[in-house]
């Protein structure tokens, strides 16, 4: 009689593999669903984040508005663009020169893009702004779903919307700015930025 020394599974061994693929894939669930819930809310953090900039980089910009004859200021629900003190960038001579910038007179313009759900910045310095030529948009803030823009004047103690064919600069100007968070419910960040050469 031939006795035949193959080796196979038994049913023990066959259930410990089973059990032991089973926790592995559980594992790994666990880490992509834990790394995907940090990821969204790293998103929504970042939102946050982004629209607190983009209100100090306006409010920066409207600390610095002056009224200057040739330039205008122009509000509009979705839009604003402000007669400021912009960055002009001096030429380099070569490529391992540091690049200078000069502080002049020129317009900010900021836009919200309905489309893309963005604000963007734009800017002119003084002889572009002459031109209303504006520079390439450079985008602030992402997954923005409104805004809204209010200029107003303060007349007799009393905050007064600010007239749409008025380019004076405001007294004040708010901003609201709608997006949702993580859990896709809409949040609002709103801020009023005094402007204090209308004054």
């Amino acid at each position: 009689m031939t006795r035949h020394n193959e080796r196979s599974l038994t049913l023990v061994e066959l259930l410990l593999v089973t059990s032991l693929m089973a926790a592995l894939s559980l594992a790994v669930y666990q880490s992509l669903s834990n790394g995907l819930e940090v990821w969204k809310r790293s998103r929504h953090v970042s939102t946050e984040g982004d629209v607190l900039i983009f209100f100090d980089r306006l409010g920066m910009d409207l600390s610095r508005a002056m009224d200057f004859s040739l330039f205008r200021f122009e509000g509009a629900d979705r839009s604003i663009t402000i007669p400021t003190i912009v960055n002009a960038p001096l030429g380099r001579r070569g490529s391992r020169e540091v690049e200078y910038v000069l502080q002049q007179p020129g317009l900010a313009r900021y836009v919200f893009r309905h489309d893309r759900g963005e604000i963007t910045r734009e800017s002119a310095h003084y002889g572009r702004a002459l031109k209303k030529e504006f520079g390439p948009p450079t985008s602030i803030v992402t997954n923005v779903t409104s805004v809204l823009i209010s200029s107003f004047d303060l007349i007799d103690g009393r905050l007064v919307k600010h007239g749409a064919m008025d380019h004076d600069l405001p007294d004040y100007v708010r901003v609201v700015v709608g997006f949702k968070d993580d859990t896709g419910g809409a949040r609002e960040f709103e801020r009023m930025f005094e402007v204090p050469a209308a004054r």
